[in-house]
């Protein structure tokens, strides 16, 4: 039989193994529930301000779990009682509810008993970034109270269990908001492809897939190989933009053509660095570069280039179209009567979003992009 401590870092490893892998919450609950001497346990994340609570782990009767699901956890004494105490601590909640008063409440008579026998509880409550972690572990009416040792073990793992819950949610938001730029980086009209600095292909939307392959005129290059074109020329122009953008990791942008069969127009690339924050949601740690692929034939409007490569609202878009003419902020506040304190705000968030240092890189880096729509007509 495994020693207490062996028992402890094996549980330890566990626990920070189901921040990667969530199902295997109800396996760690299990042994922990085996190492205080436990028949049953729950484990909840809740939400009391949005009345929401989400099951970690039980082994306890669905029907049980059901009922407590629809509104038993906020008026759980042994929960209420844990809330007026110092989180992250175990309890053995008979010295906070007594058990003649839990015994005599209304979830023990009207959900327990009829479900499950959980005379006696061992517990915490742990802060999960906004949420509770909410844990019990049960014995039956037969069997004796929770011992101040089986506290002192459950208390050795409480630190362990708050930390890899804070890092699931976290990659859960993580994750969430990597699916959805990926998501939207994919239905785009216009080519998109997050490639490294030798121009090796780490991400690519449908439109840019279907640009490459070994097709006269079209980029090429398998997904572990830089990408090509058929003009040797060209493809040495194409890595020599994205080794400048990936080296240098400031906002500027280079553009080329590419050249393709006589039937066909060329294609437009714009290159870019690909960093900070646009970097972070689509999952890219290395230096990249994202090229903008798009034929001459299918005119990319400003508010689209900017909207989809920097996030930038159409009121950012309008002021950001003025700059690259030429214009100064002053005029842009008198000609449409807006306050330099509001023009001032939206340069400073087109500035944070293009990853840019001053007015000069940007304009030079909107002029990169051949932004040249006339916007004072309107």
């Amino acid at each position: 039989m495994p020693s207490p401590k062996s028992t402890l870092d094996d549980l330890v490893v566990a626990i920070y193994d189901a921040a990667l892998d969530p199902s295997s919450w109800q396996q760690c609950y299990v042994g922990m529930s085996s190492l205080v001497g436990a028949k049953s346990m729950l484990a909840t994340l809740q939400d009391p301000a949005q009345g929401h609570a989400s099951l970690l782990a039980s082994n306890l009767d669905p029907k049980f779990l059901q009922e407590y699901a629809t509104g038993w956890w906020t008026k759980d004494p042994w929960a209420l009682g844990a809330l007026r105490h110092e989180r992250g601590k175990a309890y053995v909640i008979s010295s906070i509810v007594p058990d003649a008063h839990y015994v005599g409440s209304e979830i023990y008579n009207d959900l327990v008993r009829p479900h499950a026998d959980c005379r006696f509880c061992l517990g915490t409550i742990v802060d999960v970034d906004g949420s509770l972690g909410v844990m019990g572990f049960h014995r039956p009416s037969m069997a004796s109270d929770f011992s101040h040792a089986d506290r002192h073990l459950l208390q050795r793992l409480i630190p362990y269990i708050q930390q890899s819950l804070r890092i699931e949610r976290r990659l859960a938001t993580q994750n969430g908001a990597r699916q959805t730029a990926l998501a939207a980086f994919d239905s785009l009209s216009f080519g998109l492809a997050v490639v490294d600095s030798a121009c090796r292909p780490l991400l690519m939307n449908r439109v840019a897939e279907a640009c490459l392959g070994s097709a006269t005129g079209k980029l090429g290059g398998r997904s572990h190989q830089p990408l090509r074109v058929e003009n040797r020329m060209e493809t040495q122009k194409l890595h020599l933009l994205v080794h400048e953008a990936t080296g240098r990791r400031i906002a500027s942008a280079g553009a080329m053509k590419i050249t393709r069969r006589a039937s066909d127009l060329p294609l437009m690339l714009l290159v870019s660095p690909l960093v900070g924050r646009h970097a972070s949601l689509l999952g890219v740690a290395k230096p990249a570069a994202l090229i903008l692929i798009q034929g001459f034939n299918q005119p990319v409007p400003p508010e689209r280039i900017l909207g989809d490569l920097f996030g930038l609202t159409i009121a950012e878009t309008k002021l950001a179209e003025l700059l690259a003419q030429g214009a100064r902020l002053e005029d842009v506040a008198i000609e449409r009567s807006v306050k330099m304190s509001t023009l001032r705000s939206q340069l400073k968030s087109i500035l944070q979003k293009t990853d840019t240092d001053r007015q000069a890189s940007l304009v030079r880096l909107l002029t990169q992009l051949s932004i040249r729509t006339n916007t004072r007509d309107d």
